[in-house]
């Protein structure tokens, strides 16, 4: 599979396209079910800045440790700005914001808690790169209440603003104030905003914005 990517990512230069430049503001992205693992391939000039920036083992050992050893091998190739993983198959016990989860919590509030103490242990951990696309479909929710983020190309994508803490909070609203799970979103929002008025050390680790 990494001699696949590879020569698919050697042939856009060799048709003259230039993953390096700033002006090719682009992402490839493969992803394929093999033999009971997803390959995952992501290309570009984001691709190519997060390499040159960041360090890649560290955020590959950060996802593992939050979700469960989820990336099994990788190869990235600096030069060329792309990322290949190997990634397990991992089943959706349980999705965000959906009334079979929300029902294993006695109330709103221990839900929302769980919600906020879960985004927030990944946001640290993976930082100074960022996720910020909680959808239920993005995040596999074991039986455990445990979470494996699987959706993870942006995390691998050089953010050229940094995130603040206002984003971070204001995401995060819109993210889980939502309808299909049967919750009040104007209760979701208040609630999310005030954990971050009495909690405000929680947020440390971004930058401030302006409220």
């Amino acid at each position: 599979m990494i001699e696949y990517f590879e020569k698919n990512l050697k042939s856009l230069t060799e048709r003259g396209v230039d993953v390096t430049s700033p002006l090719n503001n682009f992402t490839i992205k493969y992803n394929m079910l093999i033999d009971g693992y997803y390959h995952k391939f992501f290309a570009g000039n984001l691709i190519y800045r997060f390499l040159q920036q960041e360090d890649m083992s560290k955020l590959i050992t950060s996802i593992n440790k939050m979700g469960n050893n989820l990336i099994v091998q990788y190869e990235t190739w600096p030069d060329l700005g792309g990322v290949y993983l190997k990634c397990k198959k991992v089943d959706f016990v349980y999705q965000l914001n959906t009334v079979e989860l929300i029902n294993k919590f006695d109330n709103t509030d221990a839900y929302l808690d769980y919600v906020i103490k879960n985004v927030l242990d990944f946001s640290r951990e993976i930082y100074p790169c960022y996720f910020n696309d909680w959808n239920s479909w993005n995040v596999a929710i074991q039986e455990d209440l445990s979470w494996i983020v699987i959706d993870l190309d942006d995390m691998f994508q050089w953010n050229r603003v940094r995130i603040t803490d206002q984003d971070f909070i204001n995401e995060l609203v819109y993210k889980t104030a939502r309808k299909d799970g049967g919750l009040d979103t104007k209760y979701v929002e208040d609630y999310i905003r005030q954990h971050f008025v009495d909690n405000p050390n929680d947020l440390n680790f971004l930058e401030r914005g302006k409220q």
